[in-house]
């Protein structure tokens, strides 16, 4: 399941999504190993999950830095909230 937000809204909750969807062709990561790579790398060692739920928040911009922009941090507690909620 995959929450998504945009400017403090909640603006997708889609189910059952494919790895392929995930990870189209021509897409990289910043963390060298993508987290479809990681979920198939755990299927093949079945040690895969049930469930993952992937929250975020669409970004205005991607650029390098350390900070928080003011939009993640006013998205922030809405995030916090969600992520408690699915843990519950």
């Amino acid at each position: 399941m995959i929450i998504m937000f945009k400017r403090g809204r909640r603006a997708e909750r889609k189910k059952g999504i494919a790895l392929k969807k995930l990870d189209p062709p021509g897409t990289f990561s910043l963390h060298e190993v993508s987290l479809p790579d990681t979920l198939r790398m755990a299927c093949q060692l079945l040690c895969a999950p049930r469930e993952v739920v992937i929250i975020g928040v669409v970004p205005k911009e991607v650029a390098f830095g350390l900070d928080l922009t003011p939009d993640l941090q006013a998205a922030l507690p809405r995030v916090i909230h969600t992520v408690l909620a699915e843990l519950t």
